[in-house]
């Protein structure tokens, strides 16, 4: 039995990993041309797994599609006109999904990524109502629903390599009745080998949101008027949630529930909108997912703290319309660093606010002006994202001068695309940020040094690291002679004006370094 489990997931994680290859394979290939016909030798690695996937689905159920293709200007692979039947014999007969496209595709680079995204999106969905149990047959008709429509379904999975956060978003609906988002933000998520436990997650954030498109107006018509247009429907659904739970959970959870409830549902049939049903996660509590976790049903709930509302805003996409249009207006004075980064994050991704380059440029703008203004990581990747490497460099010298984030990846990854020259310019107009780190006495000469060479929990400054390296050395560290010889050596990767500067400045610092010996006898 162990080996058939130990073949099952072979198989499966092999084709899992086949199917992802591909997706960051085509990616990559169309981006960097690294076969000479990339478009045939993708198209032909991709019909390949879609057919090893199906050979593989058709065990469980008769499956056909009329076509596979790479689209090599987006960057896309595309299954057409699949339709499935199960075999499965508690499945009813007449039981059919036929799916018009599938959309797979991956953001990212083989050579240079620090960060994956996947999205899969499947089009034009129709579930025969036979494929669904005669009970809720009965429940669809009474809502108007006959063969299950879903025009769009989309999974989207984000995850960073550097620490294993991980973001899942799903979106869909079903055509005249209802649309849906649920997202789900980790701060770690790693697949483990442990049966028992075999997801290591650490939950920050989840979500998901119901819009009414037209279910509520099919369901209102089978409920008496009195219940569907009163306070009774709230009282009515309190009272079942309450009954659903009684015994499970202790009284003050049921009544904090059953009231959420019963205020939701009165608001909602009031105006039909939308549900919102999402955690509330103190800032750094850490939360695990793990058996043990959910064993205890309180201490859970006391830990996610679920809200459910009506008609609500989604936290994060909860902007005020008299701020935006004051942001609009360009008062941004008016506003605190924060609350601009969080503005200049949303115009620039479209996240909550309609997307605007323009607007996102000019809270940027005003925030670089500002030297109060100790950095985000936000406006980081922004910098990033645009190619404004000299802007993203200065970014990430303010977040490390205030310990806010540990760059060092990102001083490592913005250099590439800088000359020497410019990187040594960038480092001495940041000089005015290192206030805090002068009087590190705490570090010894050598950290110091260090902590300048990379840009670790400081600026990054070879002329800062070159002085702390010299210190170092006259307190007999021998640690300190490689970084001195490596900062020398800078001027053989310099012109012939440039490296004549460069040796006035490590005269200056030798000077420097000499009276601060003199001064510490």
């Amino acid at each position: 039995m162990e080996d058939q489990i130990l073949k099952t997931n072979f198989i499966s994680n092999y084709f899992s990993s086949a199917l992802i290859f591909g997706i960051f394979l085509g990616g990559a290939v169309s981006a960097e041309n690294f076969f000479p016909e990339p478009k045939k030798f993708v198209n032909i690695i991709s019909n390949r797994i879609v057919e090893s996937l199906v050979s593989f689905a058709r065990s469980t159920a008769e499956i056909t599609y009329e076509d596979v293709r790479y689209d090599p200007n987006l960057e896309i692979f595309f299954v057409s006109g699949m339709r499935v039947v199960p075999f499965a014999l508690e499945t009813p007969k007449g039981c059919e999904v036929n799916l018009a496209t599938i959309s797979i595709s991956g953001s990212g680079s083989l050579a240079n990524s620090s960060k994956q995204k996947i999205e899969i999106g499947i089009n034009d969905v129709i579930i025969d109502k036979f494929c669904m149990p005669i009970e809720m047959r009965g429940m669809m008709s009474l809502a108007g629903i006959d063969d299950i429509e879903i025009p769009t379904l989309k999974l989207e999975i984000s995850h960073r390599y550097d620490n294993a956060a991980t973001v899942f978003s799903l979106f869909g609906g079903v055509a005249g009745s209802f649309d849906f988002v649920t997202r789900i933000e980790f701060d770690y998520f790693s697949v483990t080998v442990d049966e028992e436990m075999p997801i290591l997650a650490r939950l920050n954030e989840a979500y998901i949101k119901i819009d009414n498109k037209g279910l509520w107006e099919n369901l209102s018509g089978q409920i008496p008027d009195v219940v569907a247009e009163s306070k009774l429907a709230g009282l009515a659904a309190s009272q079942a949630i309450y009954q659903g739970l009684d015994g499970n959970v202790n009284e003050k959870i049921e009544e904090n529930i059953s009231q959420q409830v019963q205020d939701a549902v009165n608001i909602f049939v009031k105006e039909p909108g939308s549900l919102l049903l999402t955690t509330n996660i103190q800032e750094n509590s850490n939360i695990l997912l793990d058996g043990d976790f959910f064993a205890d049903f309180d201490q859970a709930f006391e830990a996610l703290n679920p809200t459910i509302k009506a008609n609500g805003l989604v936290r994060r996409f909860a902007f005020d319309i008299e701020d935006v249009e004051n942001i609009l207006a360009g008062n941004f004075a008016q506003f605190d660093n924060s609350e601009l980064t969080e503005y200049a994050s949303a115009f620039y991704f479209g996240d909550g606010l309609p997307k605007s380059d323009k607007i996102a440029r000019e809270i940027i703008d005003f925030l670089q002006s500002d030297r109060a203004y100790d950095g985000s990581a936000i406006l980081l990747e922004i910098y990033f994202k645009q190619g404004l490497y000299e802007e993203a460099y200065l970014e990430a010298q303010r977040l490390s001068a205030n310990s806010k984030l540990d760059v060092v990846s990102y001083f490592n990854k913005i250099e590439k695309e800088l000359s020497l020259t410019k990187i040594i310019s960038l480092q001495d107009s940041a000089s005015y940020l290192d206030v805090k780190n002068q009087s590190q006495s705490s570090k010894s000469a050598y950290e110091l040094s260090s902590r300048y060479l990379s840009g670790s929990g400081t600026i990054k400054s070879y002329l800062k690291s070159y002085f702390w390296a010299l210190v170092a050395l006259s307190k007999g560290d021998d640690r300190a002679q490689l970084i001195v010889e490596k900062i020398e050596k800078l001027s053989n990767k310099l012109n012939a004006e440039d490296g004549q500067n460069w040796a006035a400045e490590l005269a200056r610092v030798q000077n420097n370094a000499l009276e601060y010996w003199i001064s510490t006898r």
